[in-house]
């Protein structure tokens, strides 16, 4: 990158010769009064190698373009008029400019770069749409090696979600935009309001904050790298006096994350089954500037709006967020220590640890296990924290730290009946499709696969095991059926634990007894809201139904399932016939959120050693865990149990009788086995004073009596703690 920054900075290829646009500055769309510009980027101004032109003369063959091709797209972002420093101006506004005061704009270094270059080098090696992408301004600090922004210059960059639309090899370079050829540049309205509009310029600190982006603007904060550094935050006084035997720790001695801008593992040329999601955020992160589709603005006057887009909600929630859970990671330590203590000899705690880790990374961390599985790689926990992606096993690390991702669910393929499921496909073990397939709920003949194909080398399909089916429910199975081995049963106690576990659960000859350590799906499977056996009930649910609702504040939901560049975008030359993306209703949104709000509130707070930037950077929003914070209070609210309390005073003693009902079709509450809810009940004076109450909590979380003490539940014997 420092080669190809000197490259450029110095103007070093226009001393070659190379072929370029006709004119000094050209529209890449309209520019409309009160809306602004509209092109696709900046006004630019491209240059193209040799090895460019060779292939454009030769007839845009696809896959002909050679390894080593650069093309050079110049973009201005702002210009002064009128005195003013204005933002996103049309090419008009640049034409009395000279060549050289053009150049002075790329050289003027503001903190932000009032211009720059978009490049794109041609390497079929490092990835299936075979460029590596390149953003460089005069002001701009190489990617963060903390991995706290977007990664600016890389293999499967989300420019892919626009080019990738082009006909072959990802450009739609044409000889009329080039000097020296016959034909016109593509044109475009441009309204005059541009001359006089006032538009904000941001504030210079507005590209220095760092880490978290929080308050960035919404145009700029994705884009602009800062340097990450841990705050300095103490722990909660009246926690550390409530838990005495938990011992206050500095910080900078903590353990972290690598950010998750580094969770970046692009579809090599060959046939490869799991990439990260940001190699899917472009496309279905919902920013386009063309309607902001995936974007609905909220009923709440002045609200800006929430995201519903794929990657948008799966981001925050349990599932997204899976890879770097820090109470798994904690519980999974516990499991190690507890065998250790048991005496197994360190040997044997190693081969225990090591199966403990692929069982419950296939889920936690189910790309990185099942690539290396597939790889004949053993995957160790170390691949975690790897963040160099020139260390051997990175992209594994990676793969896991992204949690349940995008390709790990869109792989499923069908699995066959009940029997086969639980006899095969419990406890993270998947059915999987062919490594170029992903599966989705639309068949329809809208269906646009091409550009998926161009950009990540996997062909979009109909499964209707992920549509609205009797079986959809299988999907979430896999990881909500979880059979694990009970390793501390006297009878067994000098039995050496296998590392081969979850495979063999089923053979006579295990071990170790096996215990349901998480049964959500055999809940609802047989409970009144299961679709798979008989006639449904009128209470049929699938766990779609309530995890991916199709609403948004009471109204269904439509609209495109992606966004990239169609037919609704400005005009472009060789753009891939008939390429116009259809609004959908029961769209499901991607949020796959129980009630696991002590989750969120940790990655909120510890966001930095946890290694997730707060902000969505495709849309700039800055509060998508508070989102997901609110749908889980409105499912906590709306979807899991209704109440209902029949009090009468007999005498001095009032006597309730509370009726519960389970809404949620499994156990209330699921899943691991530390999770719980209770009943508060308050007995309250005409002045709303509490004369007494059972279930009230302490600031905090802990179940207290009538005198404000916490129960005896609450602390454990001699106030010891898991060992981790």
């Amino acid at each position: 990158m420092a080669k190809l920054t000197e490259f450029l900075q110095s103007f070093e290829y226009r001393k070659l010769g190379w072929c370029e646009d006709k004119g000094q500055v050209r529209d890449t769309g309209p520019y409309i009064n009160g809306v602004g510009y509209q092109g696709t980027h900046p006004p630019v101004h491209m240059v193209y190698s040799p090895e460019a032109m060779d292939w454009l003369l030769d007839g845009r063959k696809a896959d002909a373009i050679p390894d080593g091709t650069l093309i050079i797209k110049e973009q201005w972002y702002s210009v002064e008029v009128n005195g003013k420093v204005r933002s996103m101006m049309p090419a008009i506004a640049y034409k009395n400019f000279s060549r050289d005061e053009l150049d002075a704009l790329f050289q003027a270094n503001r903190k932000g770069g009032s211009a720059g270059w978009a490049t794109m080098i041609k390497d079929s090696k490092g990835s299936a749409d075979g460029w590596f992408w390149a953003e460089i301004y005069s002001g701009l600090k190489p990617n963060d090696p903390n991995g706290f922004s977007l990664l600016t210059d890389n293999f499967g960059s989300p420019c892919a979600r626009c080019h990738s639309s082009a006909k072959v090899e990802s450009t739609f370079i044409d000889t009329a935009n080039i000097a020296g050829f016959p034909g016109t540049p593509e044109t475009y309205e441009i309204q005059d309001g541009w001359r006089t509009q006032d538009f904000p310029t941001p504030a210079d600190d507005a590209y220095t904050q760092t880490p978290d982006y929080m308050d960035y603007p919404l145009a700029f904060s994705p884009w602009f790298p800062g340097t990450h550094q841990l705050k300095d935050r103490k722990a909660n006084a009246d926690w550390l006096q409530q838990y005495s035997a938990i011992a206050e720790v500095d910080l900078a001695s903590v353990k972290v994350f690598p950010g998750a801008a580094l969770d970046h593992v692009p579809h090599p040329p060959q046939d490869h089954y799991f990439v990260t999601a940001d190699q899917c955020v472009g496309c279905h992160g919902g920013l386009n500037g063309f309607g902001d589709p995936m974007f609905v603005q909220n009923k709440t006057p002045g609200d800006m709006g929430t995201g519903i887009s794929p990657s948008g909600d799966w981001r925050f929630t349990p599932m997204g967020l899976a890879g770097r859970d820090p109470i798994f990671y904690a519980q999974l330590e516990t499991e190690v220590a507890m065998v250790r203590a048991d005496g197994y000899s360190e040997k044997e705690v190693q081969a225990f640890k090591q199966g403990a880790v692929e069982t419950c990374m296939s889920c936690h961390g189910g790309p990185g296990v099942r690539q290396a599985q597939l790889d004949n790689v053993t995957f160790n926990e170390d691949f975690i924290y790897l963040s160099d992606a020139e260390q051997e096993n990175f992209e594994y690390g990676a793969l896991a730290r992204d949690g349940i991702n995008c390709t790990l669910c869109h792989h499923i393929a069908d699995q066959g009946d009940e029997a086969d499921f639980f006899k095969d496909y419990t406890t993270g073990r998947l059915a999987m499709s062919p490594p170029d397939k992903i599966y989705g709920p639309f068949k329809d003949k809208t269906l646009q696969p091409k550009p998926m194909e161009h950009g990540i080398a996997f062909t979009p399909t109909y499964g209707s095991h992920v549509a609205d089916s009797p079986v959809a429910s299988r999907l979430c199975g896999h990881c909500h059926t979880i059979n694990l081995p009970v390793i501390d049963n006297p009878k067994i106690a000098n039995t050496k634990p296998s590392a081969a576990f979850p495979i063999g659960f089923n053979d006579a000859n295990y071990p170790f007894p096996i215990h349901d350590e998480q049964a959500t799906y055999t809940e609802w499977l047989n409970s009144d809201f299961q679709t798979v056996f008989g006639e449904a009930s009128a209470s049929a649910q699938s766990c779609q139904d309530c995890h991916m609702s199709k609403e948004f504040d009471g109204d269904p939901i439509s609209t495109i399932i992606a966004s990239i560049q169609d037919e609704s975008y400005p005009e472009v030359p060789f753009l891939i016939p008939d390429l116009n993306l259809k609004t959908r209703s029961k769209y499901g949104r991607h949020l796959f959120v129980g009630l696991n709000v002590p989750l969120l509130q940790m990655f909120n707070q510890f966001y930095d050693v946890l290694g997730v930037n707060k902000q969505n950077y495709m849309t700039g929003l800055s509060t998508p865990i508070n989102n997901t914070i609110a749908m889980m209070l409105r499912q906590a609210d709306k979807m899991t149990v209704t109440l209902d309390v029949n009090a009468q005073a007999q005498g001095n003693t009032i006597v309730a009788e509370v009726t519960l009902t389970n809404r949620t079709g499994h156990r209330f509450p699921s899943g691991v086995a530390f999770r719980r809810a209770w009943i508060e009940v308050l007995l309250l004076d005409g002045q709303g004073k509490t004369l007494w109450g059972s279930g009230q909590t302490n600031d905090v979380g802990m179940i207290v009596d009538g005198n404000h003490d916490p129960l005896p539940s609450e602390l454990l014997e001699n106030n010891t703690w898991q060992p981790h």
